[in-house]
């Protein structure tokens, strides 16, 4: 059981505590000539259940804005029900907030299910037959019974509400740095890529390449977690264009392209650096003429309405699955040869191969695999921008609402600030160069 489990879980033993200390109330006739009892014992619950509210609002401030307003009143009103305090979403949204604090809520909120435990405990061994409300009652009498208890209890909640406090207001410029920190490794990973994608076209076609658009704004980097594990959950899809059979358009064929992790048989600090291709095979080379293609749905009058919602193709959650280990896979891709396979040639999920960026320190490899949507792998074709934005008659597209301007406008400017600095983006960036891709022809 999590740390945040406990929570739920003394949320729902402390009522069964103090409903325990009603019960023995009522059988304690005998102890009733006795004045202090009924203060003593009101005492007791007066204090547990003022704990109890404490730590439901801790709760309440904790889970704000990480989880829907009616998920959690139902955590609050049923929090024996461990479904939505087990769900690994909401324990990670969790550890984002209190970052680094998070291992000590953990032990705190242990110690103070430990003392009511031990309480509980306490209580039930004064159960001996005929005397058993009467020890109970002389419990319950004696402060020094159950003083050393409350206290742990008051201390533990009044240490988790200062820790949730801090981190809450620490919040947002955590987030700045980690997201700082995610820019920086997206940079670095797509000019990697780029370099990769350059080097291994082979042919004397002339290809325009272009990459994905979105926010990524799901990957929250933390202390601690390993930064070639980030590097291996994240993925870029791209699109790489050729002429189509009549040569009179362009279609694009969209893949992706994922990073495998770097092995000791990878790494060859002292491996002379990549020799640039002979000039000759450069004037033959690809000519990458525009840097950014946006994806969208499988269907033309959905085109629009997909990308914008900006949700990236691998979300954060994935950097957390297994690494791929491709240090011994050897088939080296040349995208341009897979562009001239036939339809029904690509369309599996399977690993075209993989295309290698050689560098002194390491040669990075990353693994392509076509990017299967609903009309599977076939051509797409290619409309800017500007056309959808003046909803020219040839784009056919379905007109863009408010909302789905500004969601557009949001991603774009996010993909400008990650690829800045990157051979992705052209020199002058406008709405000419920012692409929707549609079927060639329905399925």
């Amino acid at each position: 059981m999590s740390g945040f489990e406990v929570a739920g879980a003394i949320l729902g033993s402390i009522p069964l505590l103090i409903a325990i200390l009603k019960h023995y109330s009522e059988g304690v006739y005998v102890l009733q000539r006795w004045r202090n009892y009924k203060r003593e014992l009101q005492f007791l619950i007066r204090n547990l259940e003022n704990e109890r509210v404490r730590l439901q609002d801790l709760i309440e401030k904790l889970l704000y804005g990480l989880v829907p307003p009616s998920q959690l009143e139902v955590m609050i009103a049923s929090p024996m029900d461990g479904s939505y305090w087990r769900s690994e979403a909401v324990q990670r949204k969790v550890r984002v907030r209190l970052w680094e604090a998070y291992d000590v809520f953990e032990e705190t909120i242990r110690e103070v299910m430990a003392a009511i435990d031990e309480m509980t405990t306490r209580l039930n061994a004064q159960d001996d037959g005929k005397v058993s409300e009467f020890r109970r009652g002389i419990f319950t009498l004696r402060r020094s019974s159950y003083q050393d208890l409350l206290k742990r209890i008051t201390d533990g909640i009044g240490s988790l509400e200062n820790l949730t406090n801090r981190n809450i207001e620490l919040e947002p410029s955590r987030r700045v740095r980690s997201r700082l920190k995610l820019v920086r490794i997206l940079r670095d990973l797509s000019n990697s890529l780029y370099r990769a994608l350059r080097s291994s076209f082979d042919c004397e076609c002339s290809h325009h390449l272009g990459i994905k658009l979105d926010r990524r704004s799901d990957v929250v980097i933390m202390p601690g977690d390993d930064e070639e594990t980030i590097l291996c959950g994240l993925a870029f899809q791209f699109a790489v264009s050729s002429r189509s059979k009549a040569k009179t358009q362009q279609v694009w064929q969209e893949l992706i392209a994922k990073a495998a992790r770097l092995s000791s048989a990878t790494m060859s600090p002292h491996s002379p650096p990549t020799p640039e291709p002979p000039a000759k095979r450069r004037k033959k080379g690809v000519r990458f003429t525009f840097s950014s293609s946006t994806a969208c749905s499988s269907s033309t009058s959905r085109v629009v309405q997909t990308q914008v919602n900006g949700q990236p193709v691998f979300p954060g959650t994935s950097m957390t699955t297994g690494t791929h280990a491709l240090q011994h896979i050897t088939s080296k891709l040349n995208p341009c040869n897979l562009l001239q396979r036939p339809t029904g040639c690509i369309e599996h999920s399977g690993s075209f191969g993989v295309v290698i960026d050689s560098q002194p320190q390491a040669d990075r490899k990353y693994e392509v695999s076509p990017c299967l949507r609903l009309n599977g792998t076939v051509p797409w074709t290619a409309i800017s921008l500007r056309e959808v934005l003046e909803q020219q008659s040839s784009s056919r597209l379905m007109p863009l609402c408010f909302r789905d301007r500004l969601r557009l406008a949001v991603v774009v400017s996010s993909s400008v600030l990650r690829f800045y600095g990157t051979p992705w983006p052209p020199e002058v960036l406008d709405s000419r160069k920012v692409l929707f891709t549609k079927p060639e022809k329905k399925i």
